[in-house]
């Protein structure tokens, strides 16, 4: 069933509806039932939710992703046996086209809606399982890219990740075969072992980054970065004083030579 942005999403067999309605826009739900997604008539293309029937529609995505009805009201991912869908003919097209597919409606009556007998499965792989399959499979290195034929992912296994700094759980990931499980790096990015938006990394400049602790000694050329940089950190009244401290360190080391000759 659809759910709320604010929850996790459901999962839904994208495979099942492009075997079965190619030549649909897309699909709808029901605030008082949610527990099921209708596939809209051939004939029907929404442009909007309607919440006064309490009826809310999703365009069906031509890959799986994590899509969002037309008020952005609830969200469902759309998994598949394969990383990418190859189309073998453009989808909401058929052979021979009708009045009814050129020009289509974008409503529909509460009463044909309600009697739409078509519905969208679940995917065959439960969030449980997949929460298993996870909580037992390591993240692959950044360096595995990610080419869509030759991966053997596990069947509907499409999740996704919440990016460190932005909080939005939209970086798309798939288990693969292998007891591992691969975000997309073309839209992310880790850092220190946190995924990371590349629309994000910028931001890391205002990210409190806490230190590691030092395990050996500077080197003079980092001594000196080291000081340049605590120096220029400086307000004018600090340096001033921090001045003054070092001609008067300066003094006391020369009286303190000079007394040291004197003895001797």
């Amino acid at each position: 069933m659809p759910t709320l942005i604010t929850d996790e999403p459901d999962s839904h067999d994208l495979d099942y509806y492009y075997n079965k309605y190619p030549d649909r826009f897309g699909i709808g739900a029901k605030e008082t039932d949610p527990l099921t997604l209708r596939i809209l008539p051939k004939d029907v293309n929404p442009t909007k939710c309607e919440p006064n029937k309490q009826q809310h529609y999703f365009k069906m995505p031509f890959q799986p992703m994590l899509s969002t009805c037309l008020c952005n009201k609830y969200h469902t991912n759309f998994t598949s046996k394969h990383y990418k869908i190859t189309h073998t003919t453009p989808p909401r097209q058929s052979s021979s086209s009708s009045a009814m597919d050129i020009s289509p409606t974008t409503v529909i009556s509460k009463n044909r809606f309600n009697n739409i007998v078509d519905k969208l499965p679940n995917s065959p792989i439960t969030k449980q399982q997949r929460q298993n399959l996870l909580s037992t499979s390591q993240i692959l290195p950044s360096s595995f890219h990610t080419d869509p034929s030759p991966v053997a992912i596990v069947p509907h296994s499409q999740h996704y990740h919440t990016c460190t700094l932005c909080k939005k759980k939209n970086i798309p990931c798939v288990l693969i075969q292998e007891t591992r499980h691969a975000p997309d790096y073309s839209a992310a990015v880790i850092f220190k072992g946190f995924l990371f938006h590349r629309d994000c990394v910028h931001s890391l400049q205002y990210t409190k980054l806490k230190p590691l602790p030092q395990t050996r000694e500077l080197t003079k050329e980092q001594c000196s970065i080291f000081h340049l940089f605590y120096f220029y950190k400086l307000t004018k009244e600090e340096k001033i004083n921090f001045l003054q401290k070092l001609t008067l360190r300066g003094k006391e080391k020369n009286q303190n030579s000079k007394q040291t000759k004197q003895n001797q």
